[in-house]
């Protein structure tokens, strides 16, 4: 009896564990995700003031550190286009695209 009862509470336990082990992934990868879509925002920033101030704009491939992600500039136009960032931190990856006129 005492055996089946520790049995049944051991796979209670794991039954438990599972699931929460998942929800930390799903958090750690929200927050990845968040900071990626934040290096991109702020990348982007970065080539606005740069163009509004008259500055050399950043590179082709210029990657910048922001905290523990980072950004960089995938397409940077002489003049005027479309412009691409990219956000990464950790697994995740956001992707800003806008339109300088």
């Amino acid at each position: 009896m005492l055996v089946t009862l520790l049995s049944l509470s051991t796979l209670l336990v794991v039954a438990t564990a599972r699931p929460s082990a998942e929800d930390a992934y799903t958090a750690v990868l929200r927050v990845e995700t968040i900071r990626a879509f934040y290096a991109a925002e702020g990348a982007v920033q970065v080539l606005l003031l740069a163009a509004a101030e008259g500055d050399a704009l950043p590179i082709e491939g210029e990657v910048i550190p922001v905290g523990t992600a980072e950004a960089t500039f995938v397409v940077v136009p002489s003049d005027t286009g479309e412009v691409i960032v990219e956000g990464r931190a950790g697994a995740a990856q956001r992707r800003i695209s806008l339109l300088i006129e």
